[in-house]
């Protein structure tokens, strides 16, 4: 019979790895809404919502981004504005 033992953080399985347990994907799903900024091309103050959709591979080998390991080649971000 194992031991149970308690899950890892996300950051323990992220940054140090075990053999124990194994990081295959992590996806990412957020919304937010709130003031824009004068960067994004609107008035200061203007309602905006964002819409972020993350999908991370760890175990895929061969994703790289300029030599570097990219573990996220998937993300879709969408800021739009709002009349809220």
């Amino acid at each position: 019979m194992t031991a149970e033992r308690p899950l890892p953080s996300l950051a323990r399985l992220s940054f140090f790895p075990s053999p124990d347990y194994t990081l295959n994907k992590l996806s990412l799903v957020a919304s937010a809404s709130g003031p824009l900024r004068a960067a994004y091309g609107v008035p200061n103050g203007t309602p905006g919502r964002l819409q972020l959709t993350q999908r991370g591979l760890y175990d895929v080998s061969g994703l790289s981004n300029n030599g570097q390991d990219n573990a996220f080649p998937a993300e879709h971000i969408n800021i739009t504005v709002t009349s809220d």
